[in-house]
């Protein structure tokens, strides 16, 4: 029992940095104009004199017009890799669809591959398996061509992509979505016109190069830019959420259901002066997604907060209305204080930038000014270590980042040191995950989780087989977790996101 006592307090000790707020405090960037040549720390206050910062590494210096990205494991091999487009103008200088192999180490190093360097002035770019087999597929939509279209994984994402059109002949297509809509283990594709004002589904009729029937939900969004599925009333039904930057709405529709789907128009705003940018998240924690949206008319950032559902009752928090040419935000509690923070990017002349949750106020600090021609913004936690990482592109700049997010950092001084980082995937994960530990000569091992407050959840033996171990834990809730192994003197730690 005092073994165990101690162990708890170590681990007390160790997720301290995860329930410490992030104070009011100034952020001094200094000059950027060796931002090209190394990646840099900002560092932040923080409560009891600890310590955390958002460091920046480059992930590409030479990108023409990034615009879009995703962040998805296209290797298979258990990190994380990005997926970028390229609106680049003139046309014919767009670089096309890209990807970044992660190559791990740290910082992380990357490897570019082309996917496609014709398909000009890409708008959107989404990862997912369309043609049902092993391999992930890409998808994105390109304003130049007219079109919609997929790539096929030949297995050796490397090269050896092949393109299939979806949907041809559109007027300026902005976001397209890959979604299962009608449940038949087959991913659909959602996409949005701006010149022909219209939303459709393409639902995917099966095959390994798949059939696509076209089912118009709108033909009337005035310029619809962003398209995001979400089950906005919790009815285990996808709901559409569409902004539009000509006719300057937030508009949802509910499924009804039906094959093919019925579609129920309602609204969350009608007056965001250049709707452009979505995101959903629960910003106030009541198990309800909210609404964000960037109009970059009004160089605005804003959220709605879903009051009642059932009666369509949003209210809106301005956020800020000084963030030129926004273009988009993405909710996330980056300093784990237990509310919810914004990143946001507007596009010219360039700013990224942080928007804190303190109290009643959002404390606005700059991560990168002057980034130039921003626009591609991801948010994921790209080294696994239980804090969301931020990757952003700015296409005038020609440059990719990843901003490592240092809130959760090294152990505590009197932490028994660690052998070695485990490699936990999938993470996020939902009941169970895998561990890998390279060279690990046994064939059971003892697998102690640990919750943030340092107490211990869950002790059991588990199998290994070819170096890797099958950790289930279903009935844990949703929550940052602490994986260790011990084996003979080594230990070994990875940190796991339940949802």
């Amino acid at each position: 029992m005092l073994i165990l006592n101690i162990m708890k307090t170590l681990h007390r000790n160790y997720f301290l940095l995860m329930s410490i707020s992030l104070a009011t405090c100034c952020i001094c960037l200094g000059h950027f104009g060796s931002l090209a040549q190394q990646p840099i720390a900002a560092p932040f206050g923080l409560f009891s004199g600890q310590t955390a910062s958002f460091e920046m590494h480059p992930v590409d210096l030479d990108i023409p017009g990034i615009h879009c990205i995703k962040i998805f494991d296209l290797d298979q091999d258990g990190d994380y890799d990005i997926v970028g487009g390229s609106e680049h103008t003139p046309y014919s200088s767009s670089v096309g669809l890209v990807w970044w192999q992660n190559e791990g180490g740290y910082p992380v190093e990357w490897t570019k591959f082309t996917i496609d360097g014709s398909f000009l002035h890409v708008m959107s770019v989404d990862v997912d398996f369309i043609d049902n087999d092993e391999f992930p597929d890409i998808l994105a939509s390109s304003w130049e061509n007219g079109k919609i279209a997929w790539w096929r994984n030949s297995g050796n994402p490397e090269n050896n992509w092949t393109s299939f059109d979806i949907a041809t002949g559109w007027l300026n297509p902005h976001d397209a979505v890959c979604f299962d809509f009608d449940s038949d283990l087959d991913n659909d594709v959602i996409g949005v016109s701006t010149g022909n004002n219209r939303i459709s589904i393409f639902y995917n009729q099966g095959g390994s190069i798949p059939v696509w029937q076209e089912n118009e939900v709108a033909s009337d969004f005035f310029g619809a830019k962003a398209i995001i599925v979400e089950d906005l009333n919790n009815d285990s039904l996808p709901d559409l959420i569409c902004a539009g930057d000509g006719c300057d709405d937030i508009a949802w529709w509910e499924n009804l259901g039906g094959d093919p789907v019925n579609w129920e128009k309602q609204f969350v705003t009608t007056n965001f002066n250049g709707s452009v940018g979505l995101d959903a998240e629960d910003m106030n924690m009541d198990d309800q997604l909210d609404i964000i949206g960037s109009g970059w008319q009004g160089n605005e950032l804003s959220f709605w907060i879903c009051n009642d559902i059932a009666s369509n009752t949003w209210e809106k928090t301005m956020v800020t209305n000084q963030l030129d040419i926004a273009v988009k935000g993405i909710g996330r509690d980056f300093d784990l204080d237990g509310d919810k923070d914004i990143v946001a990017v507007g596009k010219v002349p360039g700013e990224l930038a942080l928007f804190f949750k303190e109290e009643d106020v959002f404390v606005k600090e700059v991560l990168f000014p002057g980034f130039n021609g921003g626009s591609a913004l991801a948010v994921f936690d790209i080294d696994q270590d239980g804090d969301d990482d931020i990757i952003s592109g700015a296409g005038i700049l020609k440059q990719l980042y990843l901003f490592e997010n240092k809130t959760i950092t090294t152990l505590m001084p009197d932490d028994p040191p660690v052998t070695e980082k485990l490699k936990v995937f999938p993470n996020p994960s939902s009941g169970e995950c895998v561990v890998t530990i390279p060279e690990l000569n046994a064939s059971t091992v003892q697998v102690m989780v640990f919750d943030v407050r340092g107490d211990l959840v869950l002790i059991n033996q588990f199998q290994v087989e070819n170096n890797q171990v099958r950790i289930l834990f279903l009935g844990l809730e949703k929550g940052i977790y602490l994986i260790e192994i011990q084996k003979d003197e080594n230990i070994f730690r990875g940190k796991l996101l339940n949802i």
